[in-house]
């Protein structure tokens, strides 16, 4: 499971355990690689994304695994 998106990067959110900022400076990669899901079962997840207020970069995007077959 990966969210690709493409928000404000900086130092702080760079330097944090699994977020990949892409040097072109398109698109920022979170926790690629730390979820995978059992093959043939069904799986229930929440992809919350909170949009920024005008001109205040406070957007959320959060991950929430619910289903069975999740392996993190």
């Amino acid at each position: 499971m990966i969210v690709y998106a493409y928000i404000p990067t900086g130092k702080d959110l760079c330097d944090q355990t699994n977020v990949m900022c892409n040097s072109d400076a398109y698109g920022t990669s979170l926790a690629r690689g730390s979820f995978s899901y059992q093959t043939g079962s069904w799986q229930t997840i929440w992809l919350v994304v909170i949009l920024n207020e005008v001109g205040i970069n406070n957007g959320i995007v959060e991950y929430v695994p619910i289903g069975f077959g999740i392996r993190g």
